[in-house]
């Protein structure tokens, strides 16, 4: 069955998708997100990007075998004390507590995945990619996070070109609170 792709402007996408429902049929949602991943040419889709109000996502593991990995009520994790504007201050907070992120380092080397994009992008460089609505002036506070990641994997490493935090994004009118992370890589 494939659902038509929602527009990447929707506002529906910037919405807080509440936890997967009690009796949705995980292994039916599973064959669903992989059907429209590979209509849409994709190598991830969320649920919500294709109209289904579930907290699931897709994502392929493996480009030659197609083995995909099926996450359902993710959370987003901070891995590094400097993925957040205060390791001191946040460190008891959810998403950057210590068990959390130990347990996210142990996914990326269980799964053989490396963070493509601090291949590239490290401090003292910028690597937020989320600034609070709440924050007038983002640039000036520079409370950030990094929530957003691209993993890829260890094997398409030599692949990488680079990798970008296109944070100018958020001094657009009406911006999302996330900012595009872009990866180039060669075929």
């Amino acid at each position: 069955m494939i659902l038509e792709l929602t527009p990447n402007t929707h506002p529906i996408l910037r919405e807080r998708v509440k936890s997967c429902s009690e009796d949705l049929d995980r292994r039916e949602m599973s064959r669903i997100l992989k059907e429209n991943m590979t209509h849409y040419d994709g190598v991830g889709l969320s649920a919500n990007q294709i109209g289904i109000g579930e907290r699931v996502f897709i994502m392929m593991l493996n480009m030659e075998t197609e083995e995909t990995i099926t996450c359902f009520n993710p959370r987003i994790i901070k891995r590094y004390e400097d993925d957040v504007w205060s390791h001191k201050s946040l460190i008891n907070v959810v998403s950057h507590t210590e068990i959390e992120r130990e347990k996210l380092k142990k996914i990326l080397e269980d799964c053989n995945f490396i963070d493509a994009v601090r291949c590239f992008v490290n401090p003292p460089q910028n690597i937020y990619t989320w600034w609070s609505y709440r924050s007038p002036n983002y640039k000036i506070n520079n409370r950030g996070r990094r929530l957003d990641h691209i993993w890829v994997s260890k094997q398409i490493k030599n692949k990488l070109v680079s990798s970008k935090i296109l944070d100018k994004y958020r001094s657009k009118d009406k911006p999302s609170d996330h900012v595009p992370v872009c990866l180039e890589m060669k075929n």
